[in-house]
């Protein structure tokens, strides 16, 4: 009788989670445990909490975001296997964008673009990166780059230097004192801050500068993916993450490529499937 396995996905907005039973992927959702988003510590203890709430398993595969440093991922799997020990002995943790090339390739170049960005690129023995490295000066383009960035131009409406008042409509706040309260009170949570970026792209067909905004951060994305893939020697970019959900921000990446092409990823559960040796 084929075992079961668990696969989790630790997002900066939730974490998701697969069991495999040999036959049928279900899959359920958690809070992030993005290390980056909520600290290793918390990131680890969520994570074996969840991995413990289901019992005895052959093997968890588990992608997180944030483990960007070699001590990260090694402290973070250290911590990981010694929490899940007594519930699996194959317990395999990864850096979620090397996750989503296994779901893709052995080798070559993604693209990540949910809350934060990552242009990822892996030649078989060196691993490139570009983009990343936090919110604070990094994650160009991504969920919370748009939120952040129709939060300010909300406040230009509001202020009188943008005469129309869509952005600030469109993300919920009829008052300025209404965003201030806002800013004031969540600007170190990502995820609340990245949830408006899908109304913003809403608006790229109808309002120039918001659409300049927007191509700011996929420009620049774009060219941080080109460069990753000239040092894998790759001609194609596996997109995954929330934000190509979005048409608009799909086509928009796409054709700021210039010489790269664009093809969306397989389900990362294939990538995690991989790290436990199953072929999903």
């Amino acid at each position: 009788m084929v075992g079961k396995y668990l696969m989790m996905d630790g997002g900066g907005t939730s974490t998701k989670v697969y069991l495999y039973d040999g036959m049928n992927i279900s899959s359920s959702s958690f809070p992030s445990s993005s290390a980056s988003t909520v600290g290793l510590d918390s990131a680890v203890e969520r994570i074996v909490q969840i991995g413990r709430s289901f019992g005895h398993l052959e093997g968890i595969a588990i992608s997180l975001a944030g483990l960007d440093t070699e001590r990260l991922r090694t402290r973070a799997t250290e911590l990981i296997v010694k929490g899940l020990s007594d519930v699996s002995s194959l317990v395999k943790v990864e850096h979620d964008a090397h996750v989503v090339l296994l779901s893709n390739a052995l080798s070559g170049c993604i693209v990540i673009s949910g809350t934060g960005t990552i242009a990822y690129g892996y030649d078989g023995s060196s691993r490139y990166v570009m983009a990343d490295r936090g919110w604070l000066v990094g994650d160009v383009g991504g969920g919370f780059w748009l939120g952040r960035q129709a939060l300010r131009l909300a406040l230009l409406e509001f202020q009188g230097v943008r005469p129309s008042r869509k952005v600030s409509k469109s993300i919920g706040f009829s008052t300025e004192e209404q965003l201030i309260e806002f800013l004031y009170n969540n600007s170190c949570f990502q995820d609340r801050i990245a949830s408006f970026a899908p109304a913003l792209l809403e608006l790229v067909e109808d309002d120039e500068e918001v659409s300049l905004t927007v191509e700011q951060g996929v420009t620049e994305l774009a060219r941080n993916v080109e460069s990753v893939c000239r040092k894998v020697n790759s001609q194609v970019v596996y997109y995954h993450g929330g934000m190509f959900n979005s048409h608009i921000y799909t086509e928009m990446f796409k054709k700021q490529l210039t010489s790269i092409e664009a093809k969306p990823s397989n389900s990362i559960t294939k990538g995690l499937g991989r790290l436990l040796g199953l072929e999903l």
